[in-house]
C-alpha cells in the first residue's frame, strides 16, 4: 500500500481498479515491536463509533520499524465512463507519526476522516472544541504581538511590574516622593511606600503592635507562674 510522505496530506493517489473491499476503507498500520496494537484498536473503535456505516471497513495492519500511519481509500467523485467502467480509488494519508509527529488526538483524526467522506457533516463538540482552541490561539497570538510592539516602542512596563502599578508610579509621572524625617533634623529620605498604597509610617506602626503583643504575652506568662506558686 502506497504511503504519502507529504506533511499536508492533500494529494490523493488514484488507482483505476475496482476495489476488492468495501469503501471507504481506513487502514491503521502500526508497529508490533513498539506494542502499538491496543492504540491502533482504540482509534479503530473511536472511528467506528462516530461514523458507523459511513465507513465500509477499518483494518488493522501490523508492521515494524516504528510505523504508525492512518490511510483512507475512497471512491473518486468522477463517474464511470465507457473507457473506464470501474471508478478509480483514491488513497490519502490522514496521519503519519514520522511526518506529523507523535499520535493524533481522536478529535483531530475524526475531523480529517470527516473532511474526506462527509465534508458537510457537523461533528458537534469535536468541531466546537476545535473552533474554541483556534480562537484562543489567535487571541494569544494577538496579545503577544501587542506586547512585542509595546516593547519595541518602549511603552512596556518594567519586568515584574503590572500596567496598573506603572500608572501609579509617581516617578514615571514626574512627581516627587514624600520625605521621611531624619533623626536629628535634616531633609530625610524619600519614602517609596506612599505610592505603593502604604502609609509612610506603616512599618513603625506594625513594630509597635508586635512589641505590644509580646509584652502582653510576657505579662500573661508571669501571671500564670504567680498563680501556680499560690496553688503550691
Amino acid at each position: 500500500m502506497a504511503e504519502s510522505t507529504s506533511a499536508s496530506h492533500k494529494q490523493d493517489e488514484s488507482v483505476p481498479t475496482a476495489a476488492p473491499f468495501p469503501l471507504p476503507r481506513i487502514t491503521i498500520r502500526f508497529c508490533t515491536q513498539c506494542k502499538w496494537m491496543l492504540r491502533a484498536a482504540y482509534y479503530a473503535q473511536e472511528l467506528l463509533s462516530t461514523f458507523s456505516t459511513s465507513l465500509g471497513e477499518v483494518a488493522l495492519q501490523p508492521s515494524t520499524g516504528g510505523t504508525f500511519t492512518v490511510t483512507i481509500e475512497h471512491a473518486a467523485d468522477a463517474s464511470p465512463s465507457a473507457s473506464n467502467p470501474a471508478p478509480s480509488i483514491q488513497q490519502r494519508t490522514l496521519w503519519d507519526r514520522k511526518v506529523d509527529g507523535g499520535f493524533p488526538e481522536t478529535k483531530e483524526l475524526k475531523r480529517r476522516v470527516r473532511d474526506v467522506i462527509e465534508p458537510g457533516r457537523d461533528l458537534g463538540h469535536v468541531d466546537r472544541d476545535h473552533g474554541k482552541a483556534a480562537a484562543e490561539a489567535g487571541a494569544k497570538a494577538d496579545r503577544g504581538e501587542r506586547e512585542m510592539k509595546k516593547t519595541a516602542t518602549g511603552d512596556a512596563p518594567p519586568q515584574g511590574q503590572s500596567q496598573e502599578a506603572q500608572n501609579t508610579d509617581p516617578l514615571r509621572k514626574g512627581q516627587s516622593l514624600p520625605m521621611i524625617p531624619a533623626d536629628g533634623g535634616g531633609d530625610g529620605i524619600p519614602d517609596s511606600r506612599s505610592w505603593r498604597g502604604q502609609p509612610p509610617h506603616a512599618g513603625q506602626d506594625i513594630g509597635a503592635k508586635v512589641e505590644e503583643a509580646v509584652a502582653r504575652k510576657a505579662e500573661a506568662r508571669t501571671e500564670a507562674r504567680e498563680a501556680c506558686e499560690d496553688c503550691q
